[in-house]
Order: structure tokens, then sequence, then C-alpha cells
């Protein structure tokens, strides 16, 4: 080897290799580029298109994980066509008819008309006046208002009708829901022109489900007395109802009746929690009436509460005139509600309070009242004891009527009594069917106790010993 010639290595290319690298690099792009030119030379030019109308779900599609997928494509959805409630400008007028008045009125509850905004226009078209109700409240629970409104639906009667006897004016108390008329006190067909449309006194949740009540009132007047009949209308089991249950000596035929809650002359009423029971009850006061045979009156309050099922008459608190026989008809009423004790008391101060007073009326004497009123009372006092087994005050009281009216039929009835108790294993009831039995054949047992005018009780041979008619 000579000294000029180099040694050649496998790390030492030679240096006739490194020209073929380069243009073997170079023709590669060469290529690479071409086949990108012909790729963009054969694609068609895009052609723009505007976007649908349409609303697009941007959340991405759930995995079976329920983690949203990576890149999912969205979802489309159109969107839905929504309806522009009417507003009350496009209600027109309200018919002069009550049926066209009741299609009207379900229209406009569709629309987002207020209820003082529909009560104006009902009152520029005679169908309301100022004075009316106008609420607008969600009585069934469901989130939507229920509209009580009273009406004038006497207003297109013949001008000779008879009209109101109150300050007020004849018609009637509608309620409006879900677009249709689901309460009226009154039959379309026989307005009453003699009452005043109804009122409402009141919303309160009387039934504790806590949802309203609504308490109307009402006003008529007869030939000399007038009367308020008091309604409440209530959704406690769905259905838009009355929930008033009669009085027993007020319950009447007529299913149609408008209210069972009536009292004469009312003067004061109100609405508050009088049972104790956290529930507001409805409280009324007056009961007297206007005409001379009615007697010597006094007057009461009602309280009228929720019990479970319906608004019953819970309680009535008479007033206490000082007079002696209005003392036992006290007596009574508390003896009727089973407190006995109570009774008891009113019973024994009928005969020893020296402060009561006495009276005289057409159906007798002021000595003759007073004689039959304590030997009624006497006798009650006999009969109470027995109720306990207490054999020993019922012969007091007992020894008492035959010292003080040794001669009335009820003092040989108290006797009897206790004859017949102890004789028949302390059976009170058929003590007492004895006893009915016998002043029934007496001639006016109770005296002038059976008229005392035709506003208070009266007082009959078979009022003497109740357990009687309540065993039959």
């Amino acid at each position: 080897m000579t000294r000029n010639q180099t040694k050649s290595t496998p790390d030492s290319p030679s240096r006739t290799a490194l020209p073929a690298v380069v243009l073997s690099l170079t023709l590669l792009l060469l290529a690479t580029l071409s086949c990108a030119f012909v790729e963009e030379m054969l694609e068609p030019e895009a052609t723009f298109m505007p976007p649908p109308t349409i609303a697009i779900d941007q959340t991405p599609a759930a995995t079976e994980t329920g983690t949203a997928a990576a890149g999912a494509t969205p979802t489309l959805a159109v969107a839905p066509t929504v309806t522009t409630p009417a507003s009350a400008a496009d209600l027109g007028p309200p018919p002069e008819d009550l049926e066209g008045l009741e299609t009207w009125l379900g229209q406009a509850q569709a629309t987002e008309i207020q209820v003082g905004e529909l009560c104006q226009i009902l009152r520029e078209n005679a169908w309301q006046q100022a004075e009316d109700s106008c609420q607008a409240t969600d009585l069934d629970g469901d989130g939507a208002d229920e509209w009580l409104l009273t009406l004038d639906t006497t207003r297109l009667q013949p001008a000779e009708g008879p009209g109101a006897p109150l300050e007020g004016h004849p018609g009637d108390f509608w309620v409006v829901s879900d677009g249709a008329v689901v309460y009226q006190t009154r039959d379309r067909e026989e307005p009453d022109f003699f009452a005043t449309a109804p009122t409402l006194v009141e919303q309160t949740d009387m039934t504790g489900d806590g949802q309203p009540e609504a308490i109307t009132v009402f006003s008529t007047c007869g030939a000399h007395t007038c009367y308020n009949y008091y309604q409440v209308i209530s959704a406690h089991e769905g259905e838009i109802r009355k929930v008033v249950a009669p009085a027993e000596e007020e319950i009447v035929a007529a299913e149609d009746a408008p209210t069972a809650i009536s009292l004469s002359y009312v003067d004061e009423e109100r609405v508050e929690d009088a049972t104790g029971d956290d529930l507001p009850d409805l409280v009324i006061s007056g009961g007297l009436v206007g005409s001379a045979g009615a007697g010597i009156q006094r007057s009461r309050t009602e309280v009228w509460a929720w019990d479970g099922e319906a608004v019953s008459r819970y309680e009535q608190i008479w007033e206490d005139t000082g007079y002696r026989f209005h003392r036992l008809y006290n007596a009574n009423y508390a003896f009727e509600q089973e407190s006995y004790e109570v009774a008891a008391e009113l019973y024994e101060s009928v005969i020893t309070d020296p402060t009561l007073e006495d009276v005289e009326w057409a159906s007798g004497t002021v000595e003759e009242i007073r004689a039959h009123v304590e030997q009624f009372a006497g006798f009650r006092l006999t009969m109470l004891p027995l109720l306990r087994g207490d054999i020993t005050e019922a012969t007091r009281w007992r020894n008492w009527l035959q010292e003080s009216h040794p001669d009335a039929p009820i003092t040989r009835a108290a006797t009897l009594l206790i004859s017949e108790w102890e004789a028949n294993g302390n059976d009170l009831p058929a003590a007492c069917r004895v006893v009915t039995e016998f002043l029934e054949g007496e001639a006016n047992p109770t005296g002038p106790l059976t008229d005392m005018g035709y506003n208070n009780p009266s007082l009959e041979a078979d009022d003497v010993c109740p357990p009687a008619r309540s065993d039959e």
C-alpha cells in the first residue's frame, strides 16, 4: 500500500456513496408533493350552504358506563312550536247570556289575564258591581288559581221583578276552574230575587289540609225577619263542593238547598279558632226574630267547625238574660250535650238562685211559669244521679218536689222514675219509657212551657225523661 491510499471501514462510508443517498431523498420528496397536488386538483370545489334552522343538542352521547363518549356525534332535534296565549283584547266583551258567559270565562282563564283586569271587564259590561267578590285562589292545590266571582246573574230579568230586600243585588257566586264553572250557589233557571248575591267572607284553611276554603254569605228577608246564609266551599277530597253538614233541626229535603248554616239578624261574624284545635272556625252571633209571637227571646252564638268529614255545628252559646226559664233552656242544652255536671249546676240554680227573674207570657202567669220551670228542673235533678247510680241524691230531689209541688204530675213522675229504676235493675231508659207513658196520659203536665213563643223551645211530656226517645 502506498502513502496516498486510505483504508476503508464500516463506520466511514466512501465519498462516492453520499451523493446517491441525497439523490434518493430528493426524488422521494418530489413524489410526495406530486401526489398532494394531483389530489387537490381532482377534489371538486366546495359550494356554500346556509345552516339549517334546527336546534342542535351539543350533549355528547353517553357510553354504557354513563360517561360521554369523546368525539360523539351531536343529535339534532326540531325546535317545538310555541303557541302564544291570547290577550285580554282578543277575548272581546262577555256575552249577554249565562251560557255564553260561562264559555267566555273559560276562554279568559286560558289567557294570561289577571283577575282584577277580568273583573274590570265584567263591571264594565254590568256582570258585576263594584262591591262584588273578585278573587283568585288555588282551592285545590294544583298550582293554578280558581276564580271566585260574585255575578249579577239576574240583570237581564224584567224590570218589574221584586228585587232584593237588603243592600246589595240578586245574583250568584261562581267558582271557575280549568276553564269551566265548577261551582255555583243557585240554580240558573230559578234565580232568587228576594236574596242578595253571595259574597266572599274569608278564605281560610278550615280542614287542615293546607288548602283554603271559601266562606260565602248572602242575606234574605221574610215578612218580618232577615237571615244570613253561610256556605263553605272546599276541594278537601279533590272535588270543589260545599262541605257544610246541616244541623239536625235544619235538614232540608231539597238537594240544591243553598246552605245549611243560617241565623237571623246576625250582628257579628268572625273566623277564629274557637274550638282549640288550631283550625279556624266560623263564629256567628244573632238569632232574634222580629215578631211578637216569637216570645221573650235571647240571642246566641254558634260555632261551626270541621269535624273530620264536614263543617258542622260544634256549639251554641246562649245569652244569659237572667230569666229563670232561659236558664232552664241552658241546662237542657248542657244535658243534651251530655255535660251532666254543668247541667246539674244549672238546674239547681234554676231552683235556688234568688237573682233570676220570672216572666209572664200568653201561656201562663208569672207564678204558673215559675212553678213548671222548677218542676222540670227538679225532675232532671232526680234523674241525673241515677245515671251514676246515686239513689240517695235522686231521693233528695224527689223529696224536694213532694214538699214544693206535691200535686204536680211531674212530682208523681219522679216517684215513679225511682221505683221503676230500682225494679228493673237500674235500667234508666226502661224507667223513662214508663214515666213518659204516664205523663202523656196527664193533661198538659208541663203547663205553659209547651208554648213560650215560637222562637223558644217547646217542652212537652216526652221531653221530661229524654232517654225514652233515644232508646226507641
